[in-house]
């Protein structure tokens, strides 16, 4: 089967180092006491990127959801260690270079409202009040700090707005930042159920948005995790939602593969943009895009094994960093 055939094609290519003297186990570390000294056991072991192997599909080509061009002609095993996510496919578009997986309904029932917290995030047993008061853990800063980052962008675009929508709040960095007087939240993760409730935000469904009512709307790290059943759905449902004037800021993790060499974890996503391909998707959907820029400051290499070739020229689209950001109006 093509799952099988292309789970054995991957490997993980490990950093650079003096050879050890152990066994090469399934995560690629040294097992040997002799090795050991050259890690401390306190820190956390260095990211590693997947040297991705792809195969060529057979015409004719399916169609891609993101650009919905008839152009998905490779095909890797899923990027990870986890046994969720390691036996299963990743196909890719030759056109926007974009990757998907297909059937992710499947890997991924219940996985957020039951597991995500736990395996992902550690920090939902701190009291509310410490959590956004409190001193910050590097982490927390992190995301706080991406939250102004973002409601800069925003303000960039819509001088005012008092009611704003975060989608895939987490916990509500970017809402309790914002101090705005009306706070909605989509939130899959029970987990944070406390945190939202501490700061006032108000819960909606994801399939009950509310027509012409948002003033800004903010989709964090999220849409990579919808899948192709869900995702022409949510983001038309959060262009729909938003005011005449109001603005949509799309952030997403870079899943360029066929064209990047990426260290950050990769599951569970289920959806891998290019910057061309987030374009694609948002432009297709009546979105206008207002401003577009990579947030990351570190630039990753290119792939060894590349596949797609954006236009150099652009440098939007040929971009190697993260955090791929889009700031629409419908």
């Amino acid at each position: 089967m093509l799952t099988d055939m292309i789970s054995r094609l991957m490997k993980p290519v490990m950093p650079s180092q003096k050879p050890a003297k152990a066994d090469s186990s399934p995560g690629g570390a040294a097992a040997s006491s002799e090795s050991a000294p050259r890690v401390p056991k306190k820190k956390k072991a260095p990211s590693v990127p997947f040297e991705l192997r792809f195969v060529k599909l057979p015409a004719p080509h399916s169609q891609c959801p993101i650009c919905t061009r008839n152009a998905v002609c490779w095909a890797t095993a899923y990027p990870s260690n986890d046994a969720r996510f390691r036996g299963t496919v990743v196909l890719y578009c030759g056109e926007c270079g974009s990757g998907h997986v297909p059937d992710a309904d499947v890997i991924l029932q219940d996985y957020y409202s039951l597991e995500y917290a736990a395996t992902n995030r550690h920090d939902r047993d701190v009291d509310p009040r410490e959590y956004f008061e409190g001193e910050q853990s590097p982490k927390r800063q992190r995301y706080f700090a991406r939250a102004s980052d973002q409601l800069e962008a925003i303000r960039r675009h819509a001088a005012t707005f008092e009611r704003i929508l975060d989608y895939g709040s987490g916990p509500g960095y970017l809402l309790y930042e914002s101090g705005v007087s009306e706070k909605f939240a989509v939130e899959y993760d029970r987990a944070s159920d406390k945190y939202l409730e501490y700061i006032g935000a108000t819960r909606l469904d994801d399939d009950d948005l509310p027509a012409d009512f948002f003033d800004a709307i903010v989709c964090s790290h999220v849409v990579e995790h919808f899948t192709t059943e869900t995702l022409e759905r949510n983001v038309s449902a959060m262009l729909r939602a938003l005011r005449p004037a109001g603005v949509l800021l799309i952030e997403v993790p870079h899943g360029g593969h066929t064209f990047v060499r990426i260290h950050a974890r990769q599951d569970p996503h289920t959806l891998f943009f290019t910057p061309q391909g987030l374009r694609d998707l948002v432009t297709r959907l009546g979105g206008e895009i207002l401003e577009e820029f990579a947030r990351a400051k570190i630039e990753e290499r290119a792939a060894t094994n590349q596949v797609y070739f954006p236009d150099p020229k652009d440098s939007f689209a040929s971009s190697r960093r993260g955090g791929l950001t889009l700031v629409v109006r419908r």
